[in-house]
């Protein structure tokens, strides 16, 4: 809830600078010790929105990150795919295009990359 708080902090400042420290947030975010993590991504958007949005209610962790200019929307930061899986299943309903995405290091990395180096 912490980042959540300060990302609304900034952007009241500074877009620009927003978008610099997602950049940093996002090569901090792994959450197992080889810079590995599974995401499920929930919706995107080519403008940004809180992440406190009405249409995240009831959703808890929601991050978000700009990738080609569509702003990226995610639930979970898992150590591996099999756990990814089980919060996509919860968020089927709501989301049901929702589907997992991973990151090696900070950088979104393919799925299928991401499966071999997690086995």
């Amino acid at each position: 809830a912490k980042t959540v708080e300060k990302k609304v902090d900034i952007r009241e400042e500074n877009r620009e600078e927003e978008k610099s420290v997602n950049s940093e947030e996002q090569t901090t975010s792994s959450s197992s010790a080889n810079g590995l993590c599974f995401k499920v991504q929930v919706y995107a958007s080519p403008k940004e929105i809180a992440v406190t949005d009405k249409k995240f209610d009831g959703i808890a962790n929601v991050e978000k990150y700009c990738e080609n200019e569509v702003w990226k929307y995610t639930v979970g930061s898992e150590p591996t795919f099999e756990k990814a899986q089980a919060i996509q299943k919860t968020l089927k309903e709501k989301f049901p295009d929702a589907f997992i995405i991973a990151f090696k290091d900070g950088a979104k990395i393919p799925i299928s990359e991401a499966r071999k180096l997690s086995n």
